[in-house]
């Protein structure tokens, strides 16, 4: 069974980031889906797609399941947040889905959300925070 998290701790991190490195892409990468409408986080297993993952969440709506992901860097007190960018992913992709520009504001909300909760994640270093709206309703 799936559990969603309400907080970061560092096996989250350990056991989930880096996910995107080996293609090359950012190091301390952190893939997550939030549910909008219950406020619940879900970390994607390293070796697993977005468009593999997020249909074993339960949900009522695919248009409440909003990918976002964070870039983390490792410090001598934990890690410190480099970027946290939410609304595309393979999911959304392959079967369609798109977001309201609601959904998308709800969904980086909670996300900022996560990371005030998870005290092992500092804002120390000056960072980019989007959305993206390549999967966006008009």
């Amino acid at each position: 069974m799936i559990t969603p998290i309400t907080s970061l701790d560092e096996d989250n991190i350990l056991n989930f980031w880096n996910r995107k490195a080996r293609k090359g892409r950012q190091p301390g990468r952190l893939d997550l889906v939030v549910n909008i409408a219950l406020d619940q986080h879900y970390l994607i297993p390293k070796d697993q797609e977005h468009k593999d993952f997020v249909p074993t969440i339960p949900c009522k709506k695919s248009s409440e399941l909003v990918p976002y992901w964070m870039q983390l860097r490792s410090n001598s007190d934990g890690y410190s947040l480099l970027q946290l960018v939410v609304g595309a992913s393979s999911y959304e992709a392959q079967h369609g889905i798109t977001h309201t520009m609601a959904e998308l504001a709800r969904a980086q909300q909670l996300a900022w959300g996560l990371v005030t909760r998870s005290p092992i994640i500092s804002l120390d270093v000056p960072l980019k925070s989007q959305i993206l709206r390549v999967y966006a309703t008009p």
